[in-house]
C-alpha cells in the first residue's frame, strides 16, 4: 500500500514465468511529500485507473509490450480472466477498458521479479551478476525517476541527505 494506491499480488512471479496482480487506485490523494491528506477526491480512483489504462491500451496498439492485462471490472466478480463464470467467487473479470460495466478503480498486470541488487561495499561496488543470476528470465530493473523543480523543507529528499549532496545548493533555472 502506497499512500494513495493499494498493490495485490494475486500470484507471485517465479524465475520462469511472470505472477499476476493488481493496483487499486483510491480516491484518497496525497500533496508534494507530506503524504495522504485527510479527505478524498470522489472518483479519483476511477479517473486515473481509466486513464492509465487508457494509455496502456494505445501503447499496445502500438505495438509496445506493457505488464497491462486490462481493467477489473466492477460488475464482474465471480468471473474468471476469461470471462466464465467459474463458480468460486474469487476471480474477477478483467476486460479492455471499453468492455468496463462501470468506472473501473483496479488494473491488472503481469508481475516480475525484482531481485535484490547485493552490494559488497564501496571496494567492490555492486554484484550484478548475483542481481541477473537471482532474476533468471523473468526480472525487472527497478528505475524510477523523479523530476523536482525544488527541494523544499519536509521533502523526503531532505530527509535522506542534504540537497548539496545532488549539487543542489545553488540552483539556477533554464535560461530564457
Amino acid at each position: 500500500m502506497t499512500s494513495v494506491k493499494e498493490f495485490c499480488v494475486d500470484e507471485p512471479a517465479t524465475a520462469d514465468a511472470t505472477g499476476r496482480g493488481r493496483f487499486v487506485f483510491t480516491d484518497a490523494y496525497s500533496v508534494f511529500d507530506w503524504g495522504q491528506m485527510p479527505d478524498a477526491i470522489p472518483h479519483k480512483g476511477a479517473s486515473l485507473c481509466t486513464m492509465g489504462a487508457f494509455n496502456f491500451e494505445r501503447l499496445e496498439d502500438e505495438g509496445i509490450a506493457t505488464h497491462y492485462r486490462g481493467v477489473v471490472d466492477p460488475n464482474g466478480a465471480g468471473r474468471s480472466e476469461d470471462g466464465s463464470d467459474d463458480g468460486d467467487g474469487d476471480e474477477p473479470a478483467v476486460v479492455p477498458l471499453d468492455e468496463a460495466t462501470a468506472p473501473p478503480t483496479e488494473m491488472a498486470i503481469d508481475l516480475t521479479q525484482v531481485p535484490d541488487l547485493p552490494y559488497e561495499g564501496p571496494n567492490a561496488g555492486y554484484d550484478y551478476d548475483a542481481f541477473h543470476e537471482a532474476g533468471g528470465d523473468n526480472y525487472l530493473v527497478p528505475l524510477e525517476v523523479v523530476f523536482r523543480n525544488r527541494v523544499p523543507v519536509g521533502s523526503s529528499l531532505r530527509r535522506r541527505a542534504a540537497p548539496s549532496d545532488f549539487g543542489l545548493d545553488a540552483i539556477a533555472g533554464p535560461d530564457g
